[in-house]
C-alpha cells in the first residue's frame, strides 16, 4: 500500500511538472503571438528553456527515470533557495511577468512546492523507486 502511494505521488509530481512546463510555454506562445508580451529576448529564451526543462523532467518522472529525480531535486532546492533570497530582500526579480495570481502568492506556492518535492524525492526510500541504469 505504501509503495502504491509513493508511485502515485511520483506520477503526480511528473504530471505537475508537465503542466507547469506546458502552461508556461503555451501562455508565452500566446502572448508573444498576439504581441501582448513585452519581454526581452533573453527573458523569452530563459522562459522557453525552463519550460522545456519542466516538460522533460515531468516525462522523466512519469517514466521513473533517476536522472529526472536527481535533476528535479537540484532544481527544486535551487528555486526554493532563490525564493528565500527574494523574500529576504537579498535578490530582486525585476523581470516583466504577467500573471493573474499575485506574485507574492505565486512565490509562496512555488517555495512550498519546491521544498516538498525536493525533500520527498531525496528521501532514501524514494530513491529505490527509480530506474538506475
Amino acid at each position: 500500500m505504501i509503495i502504491k502511494r509513493i508511485t502515485v505521488i511520483i506520477k503526480t509530481i511528473g504530471i505537475a511538472e508537465l503542466l507547469i512546463g506546458l502552461s508556461t510555454l503555451s501562455t508565452l506562445a500566446y502572448y508573444s503571438a498576439f504581441g501582448i508580451s513585452k519581454k526581452s529576448t533573453g527573458t523569452l529564451v530563459f522562459v522557453c528553456v525552463t519550460s522545456l526543462i519542466s516538460l522533460c523532467l515531468g516525462a522523466g518522472m512519469l517514466a521513473s527515470r533517476n536522472w529526472a529525480r536527481r535533476l528535479l531535486v537540484f532544481f527544486s532546492f535551487y528555486v526554493a533557495l532563490k525564493k528565500v533570497f527574494i523574500f529576504a530582500g537579498i535578490l530582486q526579480f525585476t523581470g516583466e511577468v504577467f500573471t493573474v495570481i499575485p506574485i507574492w502568492l505565486k512565490d509562496v506556492i512555488s517555495l512550498v512546492y519546491h521544498i516538498a518535492v525536493g525533500t520527498f524525492l531525496n528521501m532514501h526510500g524514494i530513491k529505490k523507486e527509480f530506474k538506475i541504469p
